[in-house]
């Protein structure tokens, strides 16, 4: 859908800023709408609609600022945002989110990208185009805004079990006013003359109660709040305004976000007025208000959308059908690996444990830390509902054009389930513009990597691959998979040292690992060979059954 040119709007703006008083406050035509249904305050938006509007018209959604602890929706539509909603008939969407005190990240990007996809979902009710929804906010609500910009489709951060999961929650436009983005480098970027800033990485800050942890002890968690993180090429245009003299969120935070954007070619505005402060006045001023509207207006009035296609049914959508076996939780009688870990330990990421002394896995697949350094999303968010019981554990999937790591061109965490197959929380990782055929590399925490012998093709839009049925990659000296005497093929256990470079082995910093853990109890670490969640003798035989056996997969 074109709307109406938006260059005899640019004018009117400037006209009516110049000549119309601001008047009587405006209220929401829909007030207070719980966009989650769970009855909580900080789940409500309120939505006003210009008088008159004889079709679906561009909104823009505005987050408020409060170190995502404190502030709310204003009940009033906000000054800033009426010539948008005067001059061009925009719809203003002004929502809540919850607190720090309430619930720690993501809940808050949750929050924000359920709201989106209500509005998005009840569209004709609010007389939005649902192909033009724009992003603003303060502070931390321009951190959010950012978030919703650049961390677009990424499941982990969607909340899709707060609602409307069939709905989209991307935006088209985003502006950030002085939002931070990289926590763990604000500390260092202050400028000289701040005499008390605002202090990042210290006990009850206002980030470290974001992400419920000192912000230096949960460095990965951390980084998924960084917008910077996910931008890839796909953003909508974006709009920074930053002051120089900031001692709450120093302004090269938005200077790296501007940088990112701009290697990624990604259309970008960046105001960074000289000595302004943090909510500087002259960010609520008649220019600024003026500049705002106009890029609105420049890039919401026309924009258009086609309709998403699922990765299901996208014609470049690689479909994988993947299966391996792990040695150590195989049983040959039943000949299907066991669930111990999950069903009766409640150990992996996000469960609540069985045993109330357990302490939980912190949610989030494992590969995210050292010495993997994986920074996918997978299951950032997880609970005991996200398992649906026939999960051994989590393992890395990776895909490449050779056998050499050089040659990767994607990566993602994914489930074994124990009948050996593999479901991907985000099924769709791999498209026909990486290749048309790929070796598949599957690493395990504590199980020799393993690869497929060939590069398999693509057949159909369809990549499958049962390790199950035969021995993978060996060159050299070295092994692939073992033979159980049943017949399957599984990982070789006990490889808990997984830095060794060039590839895998079991040797004897494998051993040591297990007697620093032995006598663990329901927990969930690399000792653990036949992952029952107990670090004993079981483990220890693995280990000497396995001594001296290493894998020439390219790590």
């Amino acid at each position: 859908m074109i709307h109406p040119t938006f260059s005899s709007l640019l004018a009117l703006a400037f006209y009516v800023l110049l000549t119309t008083p601001l008047t009587a406050q405006i209220e929401p035509t829909f007030r207070d709408i719980d966009y989650v249904g769970d009855g909580l305050q900080n789940h409500l938006l309120d939505v006003y609609i210009p008088p008159n509007t004889g079709s679906p018209r561009p909104a823009v959604v505005y987050i408020h600022g409060g170190g995502w602890k404190n502030r709310t929706k204003k009940g009033t539509l906000r000054n800033d945002l009426r010539r948008l909603y005067e001059d061009a008939q925009y719809v203003i969407v002004d929502i809540n989110h919850r607190y720090s005190t309430e619930a720690i990240w993501p809940a808050q990007i949750h929050d924000c990208k359920t709201a989106i996809r209500h509005i998005r979902h009840h569209a004709d009710l609010y007389q939005i185009d649902p192909c033009a929804i724009g992003v603003m906010g303060h502070s931390s609500g321009g951190h959010l805004a950012a978030m919703l910009g650049a961390a677009m489709g990424i499941d982990s951060l969607e909340g899709y079990h707060l609602g409307y999961p069939n709905e989209s929650s991307d935006v088209q436009a985003v502006i950030d006013f002085f939002g931070p983005t990289d926590f763990l480098q604000v500390d260092n970027m202050y400028p000289s003359t701040c005499d008390s800033p605002v202090i990042y990485e210290e006990p009850g800050s206002m980030v470290s109660q974001l992400m419920g942890c000192l912000v230096t002890e949960c460095a990965d968690k951390v980084q998924s709040a960084n917008p910077i993180n996910y931008i890839d090429g796909n953003e909508p245009p974006f709009s920074i305004y930053h002051g120089t003299a900031d001692c709450t969120v120093p302004f090269f935070q938005s200077g790296i976000l501007y940088n990112a954007l701009i290697e990624n070619n990604i259309l970008v505005q960046v105001n960074f007025p000289q000595e302004a402060v943090h909510a500087d006045p002259i960010f609520y001023s008649w220019n600024t208000i003026l500049n705002l509207t106009n890029f609105f207006v420049q890039h919401l009035s026309a924009a258009t959308c086609d309709e998403a296609l699922s990765c299901e049914f996208a014609d470049d959508h690689i479909e994988l059908e993947l299966y391996a076996y792990m040695e150590g939780p195989f049983d040959t009688l039943t000949r299907q690996m066991v669930t111990h870990l999950n069903t009766i330990r409640g150990l992996l990421p996000g469960q609540t444990p069985a045993n109330p002394a357990s302490p939980p896995t912190p949610s989030g697949q494992p590969y995210n830390k050292p010495p993997w350094n994986y920074m996918g999303t997978e299951g950032l968010n997880w609970t005991d509902d996200d398992y649906i019981g026939t999960e051994t554990d989590w393992v890395l999937v990776s895909f490449r054009n050779g056998a050499t790591k050089d040659t990767e061109v994607v990566q993602t965490a994914a489930l074994v389930h124990q009948d050996g197959r593999i479901t991907f929380p985000n099924p769709c990782v791999l498209t026909e513009t990486m290749g048309t055929e790929f070796y598949v590399v599957i690493d395990h925490r504590n199980h020799m990597n393993i690869m497929t012998p060939t590069a398999i093709s693509v057949v159909n839009n369809q990549l499958t691959y049962d390790f199950r049925a035969s021995d993978s990659y060996i060159t050299g000296l070295g092994f692939g998979q073992k033979q159980l005497p049943t017949g399957e093929w599984v990982m070789f256990a006990a490889d808990a040292d997984q830095s060794d470079i060039p590839s895998s082995i079991v040797d004897g910093l494998d051993k040591s690992i297990w007697l620093e853990g032995n006598g663990t109890f329901d927990d969930y670490c690399p000792p653990d060979f036949n992952l029952d969640g107990d670090v004993n003798g079981e483990d220890k035989s693995l280990w000497f059954d396995n001594h001296g056996v290493y894998s020439r997969v390219p790590k």
